[in-house]
Parts: structure tokens; sequence; C-alpha cells
């Protein structure tokens, strides 16, 4: 019966669908017989007398705004048909926000994937947004969150529109930031979407409203950014742009209101296009996109039933691995791995470079699928690319960051955050700058670490994993910041190579070549004649 449900949602809302292109349909019909009008009253206009010619004038300027507002009524009236399905599906509407993105884009999965690997390699924003690209490939997201989103992202682009008139100076101060290249630009919208995925699991909405309101403002910062509206060449270049089609029908209207020329005439009825083809154009833009995600998904169906996702959990409180085996290029990389974490849980994992620790951590999150094997959250089985690795934080050694104030390189975003918390963590993470300080691109690798360190504690999450982003800080500031972040998480792992790290841990794990070596709690662990030796001598350096 499940394998159905697809199916039966789609047949279920197509008949409010067909309700909403009829409406659209009727529109684009109004809009027509409108421009008959005009243009009959145009081609007369000769007829009327110098009042007339003025009266024209008016009609024709105020002409957009008109149909500006019908169309907004129209839009108003076949969104509300679909409000209540948004209402009760919050998370659906988040995925197909971002799967929005993706369409609109011309994007495809390998070319998601692709860019990811390309930026910085698997940093720490990138794996923060543990795959929810794929995870949207398995949810049935409505049809209505998608046909929702058209009208959302036309928002969005008249909010842009908006801040470039009238709050244009506020652009001024990231003047001097100097986007370089667009790979900064790139790098923004990629902090946009890990954002988004962290909302994900993190933020409970009460409705879709409540999300569009609170992630609005970021949305439009991110975007602005994205579209480098930076210095006045960059500000004047999408004014002149934006204007443009509404000059040029004016300076038709002016040449045929003072001349009774037949092909000026013409020019002044062919401005009265100019001025609301754009609004149909849209509107039949809007049903193609909308067409086009319904086809996506309709493709899709297979891939959909057979790795549908059955389990979210809110919170986690144990994690298994069950026979855990992951070949690739021919290699085993890890080798049988069965391993039980749980809350309260202080666990630290050792070893040399390459012997597999950190994929244990990235398969952990759901980020890499195991060839075999099962992984577990509070004793259910989850899929790879499931958005409940979200709820686990992830810092790495090299952390992705942008050209912005330390204090939004960490927050990404985020806005419902403790304040006094991250002021007294930057206090004492010892970074060299303030929270408002803009970054510059030589940070060293324990600052970049210290940040990543720092954005995934900020969105307090169950379990941390900070994977070798201690190893390029002295041991003295390691363990102070160990000591700060406990009693704020649920379970911390921390993988290296250094002891030093991981000598204050309550259980061990030792990982040579893919295969655990032992797994063991302190006390006993040290018993190991190799650990005690550097434990007593104080060997904080490769451990290989």
């Amino acid at each position: 019966m499940r394998k159905n449900i697809f199916f039966k949602m789609y047949l279920k809302y197509t008949p409010i669908y067909a309700v909403i292109f009829v409406l659209d349909v009727f529109s684009i019909y109004v809009f027509f017989k409108l421009s008959d009008f005009l243009i009959g009253f145009t081609q007369n206009i000769s007829e009327f007398k110098n009042t007339a010619h003025e009266i024209s004038a008016y009609l024709i300027t105020l002409l957009p705004i008109f149909l500006y507002f019908i169309s907004r009524v129209f839009d108003s009236f076949k969104y509300k048909l679909i409000q209540i399905f948004l209402l009760t599906k919050p998370k659906e509407f988040l995925q197909a926000l971002i799967l929005k993105n993706i369409m609109t884009s011309n994007l495809n999965i390998d070319n998601i994937l692709d860019i990811n690997r390309k930026i910085n390699g698997f940093t720490s924003a990138v794996a923060a947004m543990r795959s929810p690209i794929l995870n949207i490939l398995k949810i049935s997201v409505s049809i209505y969150a998608v046909a929702k989103l058209n009208f959302i992202v036309s928002v969005i682009g008249f909010g842009c529109m908006l801040i470039i008139f009238f709050i244009g100076r506020k652009f001024l101060k990231y003047e001097k930031r100097g986007f370089d290249n667009i790979n900064t630009a790139q790098s923004h919208s990629i902090g946009l979407l890990t954002e988004m995925a962290d909302s994900a699991s993190t933020i409970h909405f009460n409705s879709a409203e409540d999300f569009f309101i609170q992630r609005f403002t970021k949305t439009v910062n991110y975007l602005s950014r994205s579209f480098q509206l930076t210095g006045f060449t960059g500000r004047f270049r999408e004014l002149f742009f934006t204007l443009f089609p509404f000059i040029l029908p004016l300076i038709f209207i002016y040449i045929n209101l003072n001349s009774t020329n037949k092909m000026e005439s013409l020019a002044g009825v062919y401005s009265v296009f100019l001025l609301f083809l754009p609004v149909v154009v849209s509107l039949i833009n809007t049903d193609f996109k909308t067409y086009k995600g319904l086809k996506f998904f309709t493709y899709l169906k297979p891939f959909i039933k057979s790795k549908r996702l059955t389990f979210f959990p809110e919170r986690i409180s144990s994690i298994n691995m069950e026979n855990i085996n992951l070949i690739a290029d021919g290699k085993n990389i890890l080798n049988d791995i069965t391993l039980e974490f749980k809350a309260n849980e202080k666990v630290g994992i050792i070893g040399k470079t390459g012997s597999g620790k950190s994929v244990i951590a990235k398969t952990l999150m759901l980020n890499l699928a195991p060839s075999s094997g099962k992984i577990k959250y509070n004793e259910k089985q989850v899929l790879y690319g499931s958005s409940a690795g979200n709820l686990i934080g992830y810092a790495g050694s090299d952390t992705f960051i942008f050209s912005g104030t330390l204090k939004e390189n960490i927050l990404l975003g985020l806005e419902n955050y403790d304040k006094n918390f991250l002021t007294e963590a930057i206090k004492l993470f010892s970074f060299s700058f303030a929270e408002d300080d803009v970054l510059h691109k030589n940070l060293s690798g324990g600052e970049k670490a210290r940040i990543g360190v720092l954005r995934a504690l900020i969105r307090k999450p169950d379990f941390l994993i900070i994977d070798e982003a201690l190893s390029s800080v002295s041991s003295k500031l390691a363990d102070e910041i160990i000591n700060f972040i406990q009693p704020y998480i649920k379970m911390l792992i921390i993988i290296s190579h250094r002891f030093s790290d991981i000598k204050d841990m309550e259980r061990i794990i030792m990982i040579k070549d893919g295969c655990i070596v032992f797994d063991k709690p302190k006390d006993t662990a040290m018993q190991n004649e190799f650990l005690r030796s550097l434990f007593s001598e104080q060997k904080i350096n490769y451990l290989f």
C-alpha cells in the first residue's frame, strides 16, 4: 500500500492544481483583452483632443501597476487554496525550497556533488549539509509546496529589487570587504543552503509561513551577496537593467504623443506590449517550472519507492554501527566495524592518518553509504543521506571560511542563538580578532579549526564530532576548549592522531587499517603499553 503513496498524493491534489492552472489561463486571457482595448485606444488616439492624449498617457503609465495588482490578486487567490497543506507540511516546504534552487539553476545531482567536492573538499560547511539534495530525492514532497515556492521565489526577487532601490546604502559596507571573485559569491550561496539544511532538524516551525518570515531577511542578504551587488558599477548595472524595460516604452510614448507619424504610433503601441508582456511570460514560466518539478518527481518514482525513509528522530540517544564494511576503488576502507555510542559518553578515536577514523565519522553522519552493514539511530535503522544526520554536529580540520565577519562565519545565517554563550566562547577560544572583524584569507589552520568547532557547537547538537580540528592548536588550548564544550553536549567524539587530544576521554578506540584494534574504557586502555608510554612521556606529536 505504501508503494502507491506517491501516485495517491498526486491524484488527490491534481484537481486543485487544475483549478490553479485554469486561473492562470484566465488571467492571461484578461491581460490580452486589456491589451486589445489599449491597442484600439492608441490607434484611435488622433480622433481625441489633447485631453485624451493626457488620459492615454496616464493609463499607459499606470498599466504595469494595474497588471501587477491583478496578477497578485490571482496569485493570492490560487495560493490560498493550497495554504492549508503548507501549514501542516513545514519540513516538505524546506525540502522543496532547496529542490527549487536546484531545478531553477538547471543543475543535476552530479553537478551539485561535483561543486561540493570542488569547494575546499569536504569542508565542515559541506559536511554540515548532510547531503540534503540526495535526501530530497528520497521523499515525496507535496506538489503544492513546490507550487507555492514559485510565488515565494518571485517575492524574494521582488524583495531584492526593493533592496536595490530603497536600502542600497546597506551594501556600502560590503564594498570595503571586496568580494574578490565569483567563487566567494558561490560560497555565500553554499552557506545559505548549509544554514537551511541545519534548520531542518534543529528548528521546529509551527507553519510554513513561520519559516518564511524567519528566514526571509537572511535569504535576501545571501542572495544579494551572491549577485555581487557591491561597488558603484555593480549597483548601477543592476539598476539600469531593472529600469530599462520601463524607460524604453516611456520614450516611445513620448514620441507617440508628440507626432502623428504612423510608424511612431506603432512604436507607441509596441510599448504597451513591453509593459505587460513580462507579466504574462512570468505566469507561463511559473506553470512550466511547476510542471518540470512534477515531472522530475515522477521520473524518480522507482528511486523514491526503493529508498523511502521511515524514521526521522527529533533527538538522538544512541547510535549503532553494525558490521559496517566500506569498499572504494577495490580497497577495504572499513572492515566489519561494530560500535555503539550512547548519550553522556566522551569517546576518543585515535589512529594514524588514513586509518579510517574520518570515514567512520562521515558514516555515522550518513554522509557515506557503507557497502554493507547497518547504521541505527535510537535502535532504528536509518539510510544514507537521511536528514537525521543533521542532529550530529561536525567540526573538521579544513573549515569553510568566506569573506565576512567572525560572527557571520560562525552563525552561517543562524538567528536563534545564545548571544552570551557566543561572546564567552569567542573569548575562550583565543581568537586574534573581534566578532565583528572581517576575516582575511590567510587564516591559520588553528583559527579555521576553532571557527569550525564553534560553528558546530552554537547549534547545540546532541552529538558532536571533532575530527582533527584540535590538532593544529596547542595542547593547553585544546584542553580548555574540550572542558568548555563538554557541559553543552550529550555525547562527544574526538578524532585525532595526537594522544593529548583524547587523553581525558572516558573511552578510547584505536583504529588501524580500517579495523578496530581495541575499544576500551580509558582505565583499561591505559594498560596498553604503547598508550601508557605516550601518556607518561607526554608525547604530543604524531602518533605514528
